[in-house]
């Protein structure tokens, strides 16, 4: 099966770190967030991944690559609008008649994908979700479904508010005549509502594993938080040191680590510092002589002497 990553709206609350980088080359340990994207089809068996942009697609695509040395291969779909409907339409050569796995381009996470394709073989429905027990992401509906998985309902709510048990992650399976005639600035959620009310059939099932969406700085660094935890399975590059830490570069003895916390490669940190937890400083980063940086992420910036960091995402070059 092949999938598509639709990557459109939501980053207007990473400005400015997607000012001048899109979103998926927003930086997550020392990885684009299309890499772990990527990594997680491959790992499930999909190799064939066509990404839809509706800006800075050059940007993206010299910085990925055709996808080989990630394991997989890349189609370049640039589309003129943001809409989510309107990157579904773009897909529509891509994809032709087969079923297409559908990740949204703002989200990241472990899901057990070969679980959600073996629901969709079963069940054979227009559309197969990918349904969590987590307060809803702006965009995305409450699912009301029977004991076997049909969806019998889908309702709008507030983003933030777990009104029912089960919310659509915006990762489903969507047929060929469930995609046909998508267009428009309408919503995913709009589509499905749309298949619903002409009598498709629409299955969901809670899969094993996390998916974050990414709607600003706040989740972002809850996201850093949850892989540093184990609670999100991401996979980085940066051996584990100690128990909760991974580093790839030396610390002053007197710099005091709380866990959990990654270091990446060519990171310098000045003496009597304290690091953590849950703060990730990407390749590069620098941190003054008796600085405290918690709860923070560094894209290979700079905190200065003495000072204090928590909940900041501080964008490649810059120091505070």
């Amino acid at each position: 099966m092949k999938a598509i990553i639709l990557c459109g709206e939501g980053e207007e609350g990473f400005a400015p770190l997607t000012l001048e980088r899109p979103l998926p080359l927003l930086s997550l340990f020392d990885k684009p967030l299309l890499a772990h994207q990527a990594g997680l089809l491959r790992r499930h068996g999909v190799r064939e991944i066509g990404v839809a942009l509706p800006r800075l697609s050059r940007m993206v695509e010299d910085a990925m690559g055709d996808g080989e040395e990630l394991g997989v291969r890349f189609t370049w779909l640039p589309c003129r609008g943001a809409g989510e409907l309107e990157l579904l339409a773009a897909c529509a050569g891509f994809l032709g008649e087969e079923d297409a796995l559908v990740l949204p381009g703002g989200g990241l996470g472990d899901l057990d994908l070969s679980a959600l394709l073996a629901f969709h073989q079963v069940h054979r429905s227009a559309a197969t979700l990918a349904l969590a027990h987590r307060p809803p992401a702006a965009g995305r509906a409450l699912v009301f479904s029977d004991g076997e998985g049909r969806v019998e309902r889908l309702l709008d709510a507030p983003a933030g508010r777990l009104l029912a048990s089960q919310v659509e992650t915006g990762v489903c399976i969507l047929t060929a005549a469930a995609r046909a005639g998508a267009a428009g600035e309408g919503t995913l959620a709009g589509r499905l509502s749309a298949l619903l009310d002409r009598g498709e059939a629409l299955y969901g099932v809670v899969p094993e594993g996390q998916w974050r969406e990414l709607t600003g700085g706040e989740a972002y660094l809850d996201a850093l938080a949850d892989a540093l935890s184990g609670e999100l399975r991401l996979r980085w590059d940066v051996p584990r040191t100690a128990p909760g830490v991974w580093s790839a570069s030396p610390l002053p003895p007197s710099v005091q680590v709380v866990p959990p916390c990654y270091i990446g490669p060519g990171v310098q940190v000045g003496e009597g510092s304290l690091l953590g937890p849950h703060t990730v400083l990407e390749e590069g980063s620098t941190v003054g002589r008796r600085a405290l940086v918690q709860r923070s992420a560094l894209l290979g910036a700079a905190a200065e002497e003495r000072t204090t960091l928590y909940g900041a995402v501080l964008c490649p070059g810059a120091a505070a």
